[in-house]
């Protein structure tokens, strides 16, 4: 088989951090994201976040910040965070563990924070067993077509696949679309 890793899936949603003064961050400019924590490899060999300090969240009631948002926020490692999910559920979750970019990088301004796959289901996908988006690793020497060959063989009806390069292209081009009113 061409897939070197299990499937990965993922969960997004936007979830508000409260800083320890009491205010909310992003929402009025950079955005909030929330998703579950996977330590599944990036596209074309990048690394994606990686746990930084701490630990990965293991179940209900544990979370996980971007390095810039622990620090902006106020809060370490050890703490009962305080973050709002879907406009009005308010939680008090741990912070377990601290992410960043192991070769740089960052969320120009937007928050993150990720909680353990079940609690992110739970939250955002109504307790299914479901993921918003899902990504399979191809064995070394395996290219991105032979994969997606494989993967769309695999795949139930209703689902379709592409390669990582034009799933990043349409997430450029998807930003660059959303920034499209900034001016040189």
């Amino acid at each position: 088989a061409a897939i070197a890793h299990d499937l990965s899936g993922a969960i997004d949603s936007g979830t508000f951090v409260i800083d320890t003064n009491g205010k909310a961050m992003g929402g009025a400019g950079a955005p909030a994201f929330a998703s579950n924590w996977t330590d599944a490899p990036a596209a074309n060999g990048l690394v994606g976040l990686e746990m930084f300090r701490g630990r990965a969240p293991e179940k209900r009631g544990e979370v996980v910040f971007d390095a810039v948002t622990a620090q902006r926020s106020g809060y370490s490692i050890g703490d009962t965070v305080r973050v709002i999910v879907n406009g009005d559920q308010v939680l008090e979750p741990e912070l377990v563990g601290i992410a960043d970019f192991a070769e740089g990088g960052s969320f120009n301004g937007a928050t993150w924070l990720a909680f353990d796959t079940p609690t992110s289901q739970k939250l955002y996908l109504d307790g299914r067993d479901a993921f918003t988006d899902a990504w399979v690793t191809a064995r070394p020497g395996v290219t991105q077509e032979q994969l997606l060959t494989e993967v769309v063989a695999a795949l139930p009806e209703g689902y379709t696949a592409e390669t990582g390069d034009v799933a990043a292209e349409e997430s450029a081009s998807g930003l660059l679309q959303a920034v499209s009113f900034l001016t040189t």
